[in-house]
């Protein structure tokens, strides 16, 4: 995965990057970094050992009403797997029929734009991870996860609670059903005269704080 030429290329450097993370995470929230970077020759390895070392070929949906940001993403994806044999076609889905389509999981490859309203990474993993449901658009279904997903909702005790995220965290980079690029950040203009702007995590803007004058 190119994340570095995505990050600068299509995202400007405007986000937080999930990718590169050295260690075991401290902060038990969602999105978290992957332990994962670029590695051109260890992705080769992976698929001769895979069988697939003449790599081979998929399509890479991409959301057309997001294509000023999706588009250079597909593009990077595909000069970048192509280093390491993977040849990867671009297919351009109408924003009206992307969700059908992913609810259907007829696409193989897609990039995504998702969000929690609350950072507790346990209402993350129940949406995305826990059953095979409309959110769950990489299909994920595991016995391990799902137990511990069931078991974080209702934990009480906090160091348990720590515990079981924690594994979550390295079971679902273990599995990796989602590759996570970036956080993005929430840019606003706002004229001289307005004040009272609150970055919430979720990315949607609280107008209840702005003030005028």
């Amino acid at each position: 995965m190119p994340y570095d030429e995505i990050f600068r290329a299509a995202l400007f450097g405007r986000g937080r990057p999930l990718w590169g993370r050295p260690e075991e995470p401290a902060e038990l929230s969602w999105p978290t970094p992957s332990p994962y970077r670029t590695d051109l020759d260890r992705a080769r390895r992976l698929l001769a050992e895979a069988g697939l070392g003449n790599g081979f070929e998929t399509t890479f949906h991409l959301d057309l009403a997001q294509a000023t940001l999706h588009e250079p993403i597909g593009v990077l994806l595909q000069e970048g797997l192509g280093k390491v044999g993977i040849r990867v076609r671009l297919g351009k889905v109408p924003a009206g029929q992307l969700r059908g389509q992913l609810a259907q999981k007829r696409l193989p490859f897609f990039v995504e734009d998702f969000g929690a309203w609350f950072s507790a990474p346990d209402y993350f993993f129940f949406a995305y991870h826990a059953s095979n449901g409309v959110w769950n658009s990489a299909s994920y279904v595991d016995a391990e996860m799902t137990a511990r997903i069931d078991q974080a909702r209702l934990e009480r005790d906090s160091a348990t609670y720590a515990t079981l995220i924690r594994r979550m965290f390295r079971k679902a980079f273990e599995d990796v059903p989602f590759i996570p690029l970036v956080q993005p950040f929430q840019d606003v203009a706002l004229r001289n005269d307005v004040s009272g702007h609150r970055y919430l995590f979720h990315r949607q803007l609280e107008y209840r704080s702005f003030r005028k004058g």
